[in-house]
């Protein structure tokens, strides 16, 4: 699935739940009904209008990538949630043959700075920003999450990715990706060259039809602590594009709570 940006942008949900999905595999069925019932528990009365104290209470987070644009995302107080992705100065991914950028919420930090290499970088691996951001378990290939069979913890995965018996991130049902896999859920962004031959790519997601993530303002790891690779499947902290094709990562940067 991609999405086609240029002058105007697509408007997509942060979650499209709706009870007749199709069922969830018996594996990791409970986590993700669990989530199912408190997003719809946080949604508020569609006859009560935002007051201003809820439009005070938005968390902002960004991210800056220098001369690479910058990422913008907004967590209501009810886990309304909005992204807006701006990059620039994109010439050598194309340059390197990359069209589409996969985007996540990755579990961990690359400690400071932003990081750009069309080919990989090394800063945006797995051993500083971990995985992908997967409270409830969808279990995809790259959750941060652990394998049950590597781990004595309780919060792991029986399997991750399509493997015959779980059947992860479909476009007909969302709710079976993680809540990291931003990609997943609204689709690819494309790398396009402009009018001015400058090389960009660009998103907006808007919860306009009432995108929830409850925990995610819970979840956050603000500090620079978990910067080796070793943070949990429930903190998220930095954002990684990805090249669709071979899956390199090739631009990240820790995320910021905003003031």
């Amino acid at each position: 699935m991609k999405l086609h940006f240029a002058s105007i942008l697509a408007n997509f949900v942060l979650s499209n739940i709706d009870a007749a999905q199709p069922k969830l595999s018996p594996l990791r069925s409970r986590a993700v009904v669990d989530y199912l019932i408190e997003a719809e528990a946080s949604k508020p009365s569609k006859a009560t209008s935002s007051t201003k104290a809820d439009l005070q209470d938005v968390n902002v987070y960004h991210a800056s990538f220098e001369d690479k644009g910058s990422f913008r995302m907004e967590i209501g107080p009810d886990g309304r949630a909005s992204f807006n992705v701006d990059l620039t100065g994109l010439g050598p991914l194309r340059d390197e043959g990359v069209t589409s950028l996969a985007w996540h919420l990755h579990s961990g930090k690359i400690g400071g700075g932003a990081t750009f290499d069309a080919a990989g970088a090394e800063a945006c691996g797995v051993g500083f920003t971990a995985d992908h951001y997967d409270p409830y378990l969808a279990c995809g290939p790259a959750s941060t999450a652990p394998l049950c069979s590597d781990t004595t913890a309780t919060e792991c995965c029986p399997l991750k990715g399509d493997n015959g018996i779980i059947s992860y991130c479909r476009s007909s049902n969302v709710a079976t990706c993680e809540v990291g896999d931003l990609s997943g859920r609204y689709g690819t962004i494309d790398v396009i060259e402009e009018d001015t031959h400058d090389v960009v790519a660009s998103s907006i997601v808007l919860p306009e039809e009432g995108g929830y993530c409850p925990g995610c303002r819970n979840d956050f790891l603000p500090d620079a602590t978990k910067t080796d690779g070793s943070a949990l499947h429930n903190t998220w902290a930095s954002i990684v594009f990805h090249n669709t094709n071979g899956g390199a990562r090739v631009l990240c940067a820790d995320i910021e709570l905003k003031d």
